[in-house]
Formats: C-alpha cells, structure tokens, sequence
C-alpha cells in the first residue's frame, strides 16, 4: 500500500484535481493548453493596463487645426512613407474592412475539429486576450504617438476629415494588427493541435498574407503609411504566436494552478514539483 502511495503522489510532478465538473480522462491527458493564474493576471493586467492608458490618452487628444494642416509637408515624410500621401482608394478601404472582420472571425473556423472543440474554453479565453492584448497596445500607442495619417497631406480629402482626431492615430495601424493577431493566433494553434499535417506552409502561408494584403490596403486608402503596417504586422503577429505558446503544455515541468476543459466538461489542476525520485 505504501509503495503504491509512493508511486503515486511522488515523481517529477504531484498533481491535486479539483473537479468542478465530470471530466473524462482521455480529454485531459489529450489537452494541448493550459490557463496559469500567473500567465493571465500578467497578460490581463497588461493588456487591461494599455488599454485604460489609450483611452485616458485619447480623451485629452486634441485635433489638427487648419493652420497645423496648412503646415503639412509631403517632403518631410520618410521617403519609404510617402506614397501612402498620394494614395485615397475608398473601394481599398471598404475591401481592408471586409478583411479586418473576415480575420477576427478566423479562429472560430478551427471549432470545426473535434480536438479544438475539446479545449474551446482555454482557447476562447486564449484568443480573447490575444485580442484584448492587441487592442490595448495599439490604442495606447496611437494615442501616444499622435502620428498624422497620410491623407492629411492630401488634397483630395476634405477638411472636416482631417480635423478629426482620428486623423492623428495613424501609427500603428490597428486594421494590420487585428488582422495579423487574428491570423497568427489561428495559424499557431492549429498548428499545434496538428504538429505533423502537411498542411502547416499553407496555412502559415495564408496567415502571413491575409494582414499583409490588409496593410497594403490601408496605405491604398491613404489611411496609413508603410511604418504603420509594418509595426502593427509584426505587434499584431507577434502576439497571435506568443500567446498560445505561453499556454502550449509542456509536459510537466510547469508549476503552479491550472485551467483546461472543453465546452461541456472544466477542471483545475494544482501541479509542483519536488519530490524524491
């Protein structure tokens, strides 16, 4: 009897379930994420934190007057950003929309796999600070950085638009990084829950391209320049792969209270190390 104790309770991890539901073995040994208390109140408060700070940001914002308009110089923009001032394609904009909400409704294409259905849960929870993480950052950003768009250095938009004071968060580009975290989210974890499909370049391929045709768009449209996108590319991917990497089980080396579960079954596991081998 004590030998099975041992055998049990000790090794590299001790495990204490807290069963809030029924929940079948087999899904939990299959799981491919896991919530820490650690990881979310980091990435919570962090994004929680960014966005507060781009609203309390955005209402002291004041808007471009004429006279500031007047002053704008085509020439004294980067030359890699200058197209982006001749640029004013509203069906490039209308198209960038499509793409945005075509992105951000990406992931929930992956809730047609079975597995993916098992960890809906962690995986909402997941995207939804991926999400969250994103929009805080770029809010606080624009309003920090107070970058005027390309199109108030064109004549071919009107005034009122660009005494807006959307006309002065043009870096980064929030359709790009939406559209790229929405993207690399999905890519990462179906790649995940299919390590060995032959199928990985073309998604990752799609991932990759759906945000840069977005940011392409924008410029188009003479909402950004090519700085915008590219910043908001690589914020937007960046987060979409990181996040669920930062959750990706890894055998039982992690420490500490965990989250997993599928739409009809949830439970906690409490892991540590320590014990003799």
């Amino acid at each position: 009897m004590m030998q099975f104790k041992n055998r049990f309770f000790c090794g590299k991890s001790i495990f204490f379930y807290l069963i809030l539901m029924v929940f079948g073995p087999e899904v939990y040994g299959q799981r491919v994420y896991n919530l820490r208390w650690q990881t979310e109140t980091l990435l919570s408060g962090f994004g929680i934190a960014s966005g507060g700070i781009g609203v309390v940001l955005g209402r002291h914002l004041s808007p471009l007057t004429p006279s500031d308009i007047l002053l704008l110089n085509r020439n004294q923009v980067f030359r890699i950003d200058r197209q982006a001032t001749y640029w004013a394609s509203k069906r490039a904009e209308k198209a960038s929309d499509y793409l945005f909400y075509a992105a951000t409704a990406a992931p929930l294409i992956m809730l047609i796999n079975q597995h993916v259905r098992q960890e809906v849960v962690v995986v909402s929870v997941l995207y939804a600070e991926a999400i969250a993480l994103t929009a805080g950052l770029t809010q606080c950003t624009k309003n920090m950085v107070l970058r005027s768009r390309p199109y108030t250095y064109n004549s071919a938009f009107a005034l009122g638009k660009k005494e807006a004071t959307d006309a002065r968060k043009s870096f980064f580009s929030g359709h790009t990084s939406s559209t790229a975290v929405s993207c690399f989210f999905a890519a990462k974890v179906w790649s995940d829950f299919h390590p060995e499909s032959r199928w990985r370049p073309v998604v990752w391929t799609a991932a990759a391209a759906i945000p840069a045709v977005t940011g392409y768009l924008r410029m188009r449209a003479g909402q950004h320049f090519f700085t915008d996108v590219a910043a908001g590319y690589l914020v937007g991917g960046a987060v979409g792969w990181l996040v669920p990497a930062l959750h990706k089980k890894n055998g039982l080396g992690k420490k500490g209270l965990s989250l997993f579960g599928s739409g009809e079954n949830v439970g906690l596991v409490w892991q540590f190390s320590g014990c003799p081998q």
